[in-house]
């Protein structure tokens, strides 16, 4: 069984916002300067439909110190 995908939404101070994605095994990368949310939502469906056909599933990270919180 594929192990989650965990995806952090951040604000940047421009008013873009980034999409931090981890891997299980720690691998990670990013989207960077999406222009408004609905940008980071259709980039999230995108990754939830990759994740779906290696059968995995994406989840919202647990929030950090200093993180704005923003879900999807």
């Amino acid at each position: 069984m594929a192990r989650p995908v965990f995806y952090r939404i951040s604000k940047c101070t421009d008013g873009r916002f980034d999409i931090d994605i981890v891997r299980a095994d720690d691998d990670s990368l990013s989207r960077r300067g999406l222009k408004n949310l609905a940008e980071v939502y259709a980039a999230l469906d995108d990754l939830r439909a990759l994740m779906a056909v290696c059968g995995a599933t994406i989840k919202q990270a647990p929030e950090q110190d200093g993180d704005t919180a923003l879900t999807a």
